[in-house]
């Protein structure tokens, strides 16, 4: 590389350096010189995909979110309240709504790439 385009090089990437607050002592140099060689690979690297639009899974969200609160409700709760029936209920509730979420997952067809 040419001197001329090295210090323009060097001057760009202490301004990035600068920026994010990571210029200046050795070590810190040579993590943002890291951090831009990273970037750099990863735009060269990491290729473009075609996307395509996904319906929103209202049903697997309420599934899953009801689920996950109950499981961990009763985790919580448990001790405080001497593990009483209702915990257990709770938590085998929490259970079933997850294995009804995962049965809903199994059943939906793979998407197409």
């Amino acid at each position: 590389m040419p001197p001329r385009e090295l210090r323009r090089w060097s001057a760009r990437s202490q301004a990035v350096c600068w920026s994010t607050g990571s210029a200046g002592s050795g070590s810190s140099s040579s993590t943002c010189r890291s951090a831009i060689i990273g970037l750099a690979l990863a735009v060269w690297l990491i290729p473009v995909l075609p996307t395509q639009k996904h319906r929103f899974d209202v049903l697997g969200v309420l599934l899953s979110g009801i689920g996950m609160f109950m499981v961990v409700f009763a985790l919580q709760e448990g001790q405080s309240h001497h593990w009483a029936p209702w915990i257990w209920g709770t938590l085998a509730g929490g259970v079933g709504f997850m294995a009804a979420f995962s049965s809903l997952a199994v059943g939906q067809p793979p998407t197409s790439r």
